[in-house]
C-alpha cells in the first residue's frame, strides 16, 4: 500500500480499481462516463422520457398520496444530515461550495461532521426521537454511502434512507454507476 495509508484506505483503493475494471468490462468504450458530453446526453434522454410521460393520461393523485410524498421528501433531505440542516445545500451556490471552497476550510460540513451530529440533524429535520433511528452510518468512505434506518410510527413506515453525492469521494461511485433495468424502469447500480 501507500506509505501512511491505513488498511481502510488500501481496501478502498482496491475496491475502486475493481469497480473500474468491472465497469469498463461491462460497457462499450463509447458509453464510458468519462465523456464530458455524457451528462448532457443523459439529461436530454431523461427530459425526453419525462415529456413522453407527461403526454400520457394519469389518474389524479390522492391527497393522502401527496401528503405521503411530502413526508417522504423530508426523509430524502435528512439523509444529508448536518450539511443539509445547517443550510449548506439550500442553493446551487451553497451546494457548489461544498465541493470547492469548503474543501479547503478547516471544517468541511459534508465530511467532518461526526456520527452524533449527523444523527441529531436527521432526527431534528424529521421530528424523530433517538429510539426511532434503528441504525445510521455516516460514512465518508468511497463506495460506502451514508444511510439510516428509521421507524416512523405515525405513518407505520420503516424507512431506509441512502445518501447521494455530497462528498468528493462520492463522485467515484457516480462515474462508475451503470444503469440497469429494474421493475419496468431503470435504476443505477
Amino acid at each position: 500500500g501507500l506509505e501512511g495509508a491505513s488498511d481502510d484506505d488500501d481496501a478502498g483503493l482496491k475496491l475502486f480499481w475493481r469497480m473500474i475494471r468491472e465497469t469498463l468490462g461491462r460497457r462499450p468504450f463509447g458509453e464510458l462516463p468519462m465523456d464530458p458530453t455524457s451528462w448532457y446526453r443523459v439529461r436530454q434522454a431523461h427530459a425526453a422520457a419525462y415529456d413522453a410521460w407527461l403526454d400520457e393520461a394519469h389518474a389524479p393523485a390522492s391527497s393522502a398520496d401527496v401528503v405521503d410524498l411530502a413526508h417522504a421528501f423530508l426523509y430524502c433531505r435528512a439523509t444529508y444530515g448536518f450539511a443539509m440542516r445547517e443550510g449548506h445545500m439550500d442553493s446551487i451556490t451553497s451546494g457548489a461550495a461544498l465541493f470547492t471552497v469548503r474543501k479547503v476550510a478547516y471544517f468541511d460540513p459534508a465530511e467532518d461532521a461526526c456520527q452524533m451530529t449527523n444523527s441529531t440533524a436527521l432526527r431534528d429535520m424529521i421530528g424523530l426521537e433517538a429510539p426511532d433511528v434503528i441504525d445510521a452510518c455516516w460514512s465518508t468512505a468511497a463506495y460506502r454511502p451514508s444511510f439510516f434506518v428509521a421507524v416512523d410510527d405515525e405513518r407505520k413506515w420503516v424507512v431506509l434512507g441512502v445518501r447521494g453525492t455530497i462528498a468528493t469521494r462520492d463522485f467515484l461511485a457516480d462515474v462508475t454507476a451503470s444503469q440497469v433495468r429494474f421493475c419496468g424502469g431503470s435504476a443505477h447500480l
